[in-house]
């Protein structure tokens, strides 16, 4: 629930064309990438890292880069939540 609304919960497509991260790795770090627009009307809210025993949340904003950095962690799915289509899964390569 939030301000007494009740939220019905997403469920994640897999990542299609236009959502769908290039991913590298620098030095111990992942840094990825999104072909995606950020304007105030369209953009990735958040980028999530889930794996077994933790969970990292990137906050992106409207007008900034649509790219994140963070370290590796293994065993995991990414998520990527974009305010036009919804939440996208994502597996990193390994």
């Amino acid at each position: 629930m939030c301000c007494g609304k009740t939220l019905v919960p997403l469920t994640a497509e897999k990542a299609d064309e236009s959502h769908t991260p290039v991913e590298c790795e620098i030095e111990d770090d992942y840094y990825i990438e999104f072909g995606h627009e950020m304007t105030k009307e369209r953009f990735i809210s958040f980028v999530a890292f889930v794996c077994a025993d933790r969970i990292l949340t990137i906050k992106l904003y409207p007008e900034q880069n649509a790219r994140v950095r963070f370290a590796k962690m293994y065993g995991g799915k990414l998520y990527i939540y974009c305010t036009e289509h919804g939440l996208f899964e994502f597996s990193l390569k390994r």
